[in-house]
């Protein structure tokens, strides 16, 4: 996935084009470079400060005439995410801007990317086959002979009793057989029903402690942390419904279906990042500096007004309402993290950036406040 173009610096068209052009000239290639030189080919928008909301058109491109200067972007595709006339190709005059900017191809592009992440964590997760290439010599294996397979049934005593030949047991309790080699997991003990020391956090020898921390794969509280980033990134779409014509002021929760969610704690609102998302934080009114506390709530910070201006920082949202069944009174209200098939980006995300929705929004985090200047 190419890099992101920071703050979107924007430049002009210096000639005219068709609806059909597939060379645009332009006032200054730079813009269309990220920090390290690599040509962003697509997230390219023509007119994008255009006030009629169906004109400004997404394009991609496979080259450019230069880095830098006035120059042509070549082999451009036009509107490639048209809807109807919305963002459909079009011709533009000379001095239209055009500018990198985070679209919605660009949104789905990070949600593929998520989800492919997301696929290959539990694929390796579940891998039985040692994927990371783990030697003998490097669990502490090194010296012991390689032998050729034996018949288990035959060698493997249990208690003293062989195993049957259905692999049943001959006595009702299975332990481990005896362990007398030492290892990077054991000392030079056996390994009894009631003792079992194959854990990972035995010393060796006896002074040095071996920790969960030192095996290849991560702990399951770390890995826990990864699959919960992921979800969050990845919160599902849920909504209220309510029942106009009782006078119950009553609200169901529902999922992206309308159908009725079950009991959820503050803890499942934490990790939705509409909700979790939104952070606390301190903006510094003479260099405009955003700080954060180190969680949510905005704890380690100033929140009293002496060292800037106190914000909430809101991801962007997307919404969707109707009113159900004709007939039945009732009305429902979703919100979702993503761009989804009846969605709209909520107004206030609309309300900068020249109506090109933002992906961040600060308000301030009290009802009202003021100082002097």
């Amino acid at each position: 996935m190419q890099k992101p173009k920071k703050n979107s610096p924007s430049t002009t068209l210096t000639a005219g084009i068709t609806d059909s052009a597939n060379t645009i000239p332009v006032a200054e290639l730079s813009v269309f470079y990220d920090a390290d030189g690599a040509l962003i080919t697509s997230g390219i928008v023509i007119g994008y400060d255009s006030t009629t909301e169906t004109y400004p058109e997404e394009i991609t491109i496979t080259a450019a005439s230069g880095t830098s200067g006035a120059g042509n972007l070549t082999g451009a595709v036009r509107g490639i995410s048209a809807d109807g006339t919305n963002g459909a190709a079009r011709a533009w005059n000379t001095g239209i801007r055009i500018a990198v900017m985070l679209t919605s191809t660009g949104i789905e592009t990070i949600e593929d990317n998520i989800t492919t992440t997301y696929t290959d964590l539990g694929t390796h997760v579940t891998d039985a086959t040692n994927p990371h290439s783990v030697t003998a010599t490097q669990v502490g294996l090194g010296s012991v002979e390689d032998g050729a397979e034996i018949n288990i049934i035959e060698a493997v005593k249990v208690n003293g009793s062989a195993l049957t030949p259905d692999g049943s047991r001959a006595v009702d309790v299975l332990c481990e057989p005896p362990i007398t080699q030492k290892t990077a997991f054991n000392k030079d003990y056996t390994t009894t029903a009631t003792d079992i020391k194959m854990n990972g956090v035995q010393s060796l020898g006896t002074n040095d402690t071996i920790p969960r921390s030192d095996h290849v794969h991560p702990t399951d509280s770390n890995l826990q942390k990864q699959i919960d980033f992921l979800n969050t990134l990845n919160s599902p779409i849920i909504g209220v419904s309510w029942d106009t014509t009782s006078t119950s002021p009553t609200l169901t929760r529902i999922d992206a279906e309308g159908n009725t969610l079950g009991a959820m704690s503050t803890a499942d609102f934490d990790k939705h990042i509409c909700f979790g998302g939104r952070w606390r934080c301190v903006r510094n009114r003479t260099t405009g500096a955003i700080t954060y506390g180190t969680n949510a709530r905005g704890d380690g910070l100033t929140l009293d007004g002496t060292a800037g201006d106190v914000l909430v920082r809101k991801p962007i949202v997307y919404v969707k309402a109707d009113y159900g069944v004709a007939g039945t009174g009732i009305a429902r209200y979703w919100i979702s993290p993503r761009p989804a098939a009846g969605f709209v980006v909520h107004p206030a995300w609309m309300q900068r950036n020249n109506g090109i929705a933002s992906p961040i929004i600060y308000s301030g985090a009290y009802e009202s406040y003021g100082y002097l200047q």
